[in-house]
């Protein structure tokens, strides 16, 4: 608001001084009109200008905030079963590039609006909950990761690690992944798919949840 109002005051001492000199030089040229209809482009253009800027700033306060400000989140202690799979990890298949194209539609839509409850674990024994901002900061990371697809699976690396699970209003899960510094395991739709994490900043996550 500070800044449309200063923005319309600049306009308008420019409309004054250019006026001003319109008029001055209309009295020698009789062109006075050409020019008075400049300055009142000019401030039209300015005043158009500085809204423009103020939507941007307000569409980026509200983008840096995720959507996530309902949310409410848990670390949850090793072995609680509201972070279990309902599909067997060991029945998880390599996904595909259609996959992971599915996965990234699902994270970049994520919101407070389709996610009530993110519950995460790193293996530990505490339970505590998590604050809004720490809820922001771990959807960025899944929302910036970047995945690539298994040309050859491989085996997946030995202990460590987390799991999230995503649920709505109801405490109906929308989604659950795991990540061990190389996998990241995605359930979603039924389908449990696996996908190289390894080059991410997958492991960033576990700085909120120690």
């Amino acid at each position: 608001m500070r800044i449309k109002c200063c923005a319309m005051i600049l306009c308008l001492c420019l409309m004054v001084s250019v006026t001003a000199c319109s008029q001055r030089i209309a009295a020698n040229s009789g062109s006075g009109s050409t020019v008075v209809s400049s300055s009142l482009a000019i401030s039209e253009s300015v005043i158009s200008e500085s809204e423009i800027t103020e939507d941007s700033a307000s569409e980026t306060e509200s983008s840096e905030n995720n959507g996530f400000m309902s949310t409410k989140g848990k670390v949850l202690a090793i072995g609680d079963k509201r972070l279990m799979p309902s599909v067997p990890v060991d029945t998880a298949i390599a996904g595909s590039k259609e996959d992971l194209d599915v996965w990234y539609d699902t994270i970049q839509e994520a919101s407070d609006e389709s996610i009530s409850y993110l519950f995460i674990n790193d293996m530990g024994d505490t339970e505590r909950d998590l604050v809004t901002d720490e809820i922001i900061s771990i959807m960025q990371i899944l929302k910036n990761a970047e995945l690539e697809t298994f040309t050859e699976l491989g085996n997946s690396a030995t202990g460590g690690g987390y799991k999230i699970i995503a649920l709505d209003s109801e405490e109906i899960p929308l989604w659950y992944v795991s990540f061990d510094g190389w996998w990241f395991v995605v359930e979603q739709n039924g389908k449990a798919r696996i996908f190289n994490g390894e080059n991410s900043k997958l492991n960033k996550v576990t700085d909120f949840i120690q």
